[in-house]
């Protein structure tokens, strides 16, 4: 199950580390720590010395990292609704050792894995959404901005691909 693009639109790798840095938050690989679980496996934090700095709503900072402010200014549930379909982001809340997920959003595999491996309860928060090209115009976001992302997603995808074939013939040189 792949989570790029086709599945998760709004997801970048790149916004997703801004983001983290912008907010002054961490990657943690400790659940009870964790605010969101993010479609590539990663959970993210903001609690320092057993206290939370954020509340989840932090998430609508993300947009800006995509360079789709218009986000942001969405009503609270819509701006989770978005980030759940278009991201494909998980809220994790410790306090009730639970993750919620809109109804119809489909969880990719990194986080099936990590969510098996905790031992939290998996909750909704609402029905979801479906992100059309029409819905996406209706928040103000055009085309365009849809556009630029998916062209970012895959020079980044391609630099990976070529990085790992930089590495493989390393490797084979090494070998030889």
């Amino acid at each position: 199950m792949k989570y790029e693009e086709e599945k998760h639109p709004l997801f970048n790798q790149e916004a997703l580390d801004q983001y983290v840095e912008d907010t002054s938050q961490y990657y943690t690989e400790n659940m009870k720590n964790a605010m969101h679980l993010w479609p590539n496996g990663k959970m993210t934090s903001s609690t320092y010395e057993g206290v939370r700095g954020d509340d989840h709503q932090v998430i609508s900072n993300y947009f800006d990292n995509i360079d789709m402010p218009e986000l942001t200014k969405l009503k609270r549930s819509e701006v989770m609704k978005v980030a759940a379909e278009g991201v494909g982001v998980l809220i994790v809340v410790p306090e009730t050792e639970k993750i919620l997920k809109a109804k119809n959003q489909v969880l990719t595999d990194k986080q099936i894995q990590v969510v098996c491996k905790n031992n939290f309860e998996l909750d909704y928060f609402s029905e979801g959404i479906v992100l059309t090209k029409e819905k996406m115009e209706a928040y103000g976001v055009t085309e365009a901005q849809i556009q630029n992302l998916a062209a970012k997603n895959q020079a980044a995808k391609e630099n990976k691909a070529l990085q790992l074939g930089e590495v493989e013939k390393s490797i084979e040189d090494l070998e030889r």
